[in-house]
């Protein structure tokens, strides 16, 4: 990918306001200054950068696929509708009932855990509050542990995927410190591993409750 960038080059002698700008560098012409001065002999450059964003790509590709989860949700739908005329069009034996009862509690364990986490999602973007993403995190871990193991274990992926992307997301996006982005991923991820405890240990509680460590100042009660 090619990214113009121009560059300022002062004179042999120039004055010390030409000598301030040289070698500084714009993303744009409307950003080069105007010279100093009249009769000014410094020149600005136009520079190709040949810049490798292939890091980015993969990510942005990757929150695009994590972003797809309404599609993934609708054909799991199908995958229940179909085990469920499976089960009313045929007589099958006990075991098999069993067997196909279990996929149909997987599959809606799965499906569930992906609205836990679409819906906190859209409710941490309508709160915009400061500190409400580990909140909610946490609190869309809690609800799919509430399911079970499937939705324990679904919860662990999708929060394990988006953590990975953060990783590079907090250094080439936010401008964040390799440490910095490290210290912020360890406590995203106590906080949903948190919740996940908790959603564990009390399936029936209210998930706002039992990850109220959580919860930021100044968010409204309804979240």
């Amino acid at each position: 990918m090619s990214n113009k960038k121009y560059r300022w080059h002062s004179s042999e002698g120039s004055c010390e306001k030409c000598q301030a700008l040289n070698n500084t560098e714009y993303d744009s012409e409307k950003e080069i200054p105007d010279k100093p001065h009249p009769n000014c002999k410094c020149y600005v450059e136009a520079v190709e950068e040949d810049k490798c964003n292939c890091i980015e790509e993969a990510l942005e590709e990757i929150e695009e696929q994590v972003g797809n989860a309404a599609i993934l949700r609708d054909e799991i739908q199908k995958e229940i509708a179909y085990f469920t005329g499976v089960l009313v069009t045929y007589n099958f034996n006990p075991s098999t009932v069993s067997l196909i009862e279990s996929c149909i509690d997987a599959l809606e364990q799965i499906i569930g855990t992906i609205n836990d986490f679409i819906k906190n999602y859209n409710d941490m973007k309508k709160a915009n509050t400061i500190g409400g993403d580990k909140y909610f995190h946490s609190k869309a871990n809690c609800e799919g542990a509430q399911r079970g193991e499937w939705g324990k274990l679904i919860a662990t992926i999708i929060s394990e995927v988006r953590e990975f992307t953060d990783a590079f997301g907090n250094v080439l996006r936010k401008k964040m410190t390799i440490q910095d982005s490290i210290k912020d991923i360890l406590e995203d991820q106590e906080a949903n591993r948190y919740g996940r405890r908790q959603g564990e240990k009390h399936p029936n509680e209210d998930s706002k409750v039992l990850v109220d460590i959580y919860r930021p100042n100044g968010l409204p009660d309804r979240y």
